[in-house]
């Protein structure tokens, strides 16, 4: 029994070894060893003999070879493992350990190195995000996120200085995180159209809330900022008003359309953002009065029911006037979030 525990261990050992080739190829297949594992006690193992870090470092990891995959299946095997499983919520930890959430928005506001790799960098972009809903999920990840972000807007990026004594790595603010996110996010640039008018419905949702798909990239900050609004400092950087060119507007008031998006991961996770601001209890004037949100939430609630002139009496116009035509919000979790609104 114990030669087998220490055959087991070896295992681990060398493929968390492969993970930090040099050989992409190595890499790759350590990769992808990693995201064929799919039993709980499989995964509970992998993440208990240190799997994490090595996968965090190798997602930050770029290639000149648009062969190379090692990153991209990293982001997917992390994805994999905090996400499924009893030992989940310890790879968040353990992500979170290797500074993730860095890392994660680093990925999230890179470019794409050429043409060719166009698609891996939407991929890895969708995947980084997801990876910041997850940890975001917890208070630590949440206000690690919002930290970084809020009020100093900004991530730390390693950058090397010389101060006599030889070199040393600073880590120092670059550029804000949460509005560069947040304008990617409101962005169509980034949203490819779908070519396939043909494409039945449900599978066009199915698609959607695949996580791996990167169609659009930027869907799961929506998740990330429902996330971010559980704690005070995010609700500020939400409903704050931004005064510019005699505007003044919020980021909530900006991402309130996003309710009639296409997309229904971008639904839900705004429907839950907008969940968290109304039970601030301190905004619900201005919620109510400013920025008129009961129309908001109402509107994905309405359906094609015919309404009596009594029942439309007090009622907004957009909430009644497409009659039949009106498609109540298909997502359960969107609806129930907008209904504890």
């Amino acid at each position: 029994m114990s030669n087998e525990n220490e055959v087991g261990e070896n295992v681990y050992k060398d493929l968390i070894g492969f993970l930090d080739a040099n050989r992409s190829d190595l890499r790759t297949a350590a990769t992808e060893a990693v995201i064929a594992v799919v039993d709980r006690d499989g995964m509970t193992n992998l993440i208990r003999h240190g799997v994490v870090k090595p996968l965090c470092k190798l997602a930050s990891r770029e290639s000149d070879d648009t062969n190379d995959q090692s990153n991209t299946n990293a982001l997917t095997a992390l994805l994999h493992l905090s996400s499924n499983g009893p030992s989940a919520p310890q790879c968040v930890e353990d992500i979170m350990d290797a500074g993730g959430v860095q890392r994660m928005t680093e990925i999230a506001l890179s470019s794409s190195r050429s043409p060719s790799d166009n698609d891996g960098w939407r991929k890895r972009v969708n995947l980084s995000l997801a990876l910041l809903a997850n940890m975001t999920r917890t208070e630590r990840g949440a206000v690690e996120f919002v930290g970084r972000s809020v009020p100093d807007e900004a991530i730390p990026t390693s950058k090397k200085i010389e101060d006599g004594e030889g070199e040393k790595k600073l880590s120092i603010p670059s550029r804000p995180t949460l509005p560069l996110l947040l304008s990617r996010f409101l962005s169509d640039t980034y949203v490819v159209a779908n070519k396939e008018d043909e494409e039945k419905e449900e599978d066009k949702e199915e698609k959607k809330n695949d996580d791996e798909n990167g169609d659009d990239p930027y869907q799961h900050f929506a998740a990330v900022l429902m996330n971010a609004s559980q704690i005070e400092a995010g609700r500020k950087f939400i409903m704050r008003l931004n005064q510019e060119q005699k505007l003044t507007s919020s980021v909530l008031q900006k991402i309130l359309p996003q309710l009639c998006s296409p997309n229904p991961t971008r639904r839900r996770g705004i429907s839950g953002t907008i969940k968290n601001c109304c039970f601030d209890t301190d905004a619900s004037w201005w919620l109510l009065n400013e920025v008129n949100i009961a129309k908001y939430i109402c509107y994905p609630l309405a359906g094609p029911e015919e309404l009596d002139v009594d029942d439309k009496k007090g009622l907004d116009p957009d909430l009644w006037l497409e009659g039949p035509d009106k498609v109540r919000e298909p997502d359960k979790m969107a609806r129930l979030f907008l209904v504890e609104s």
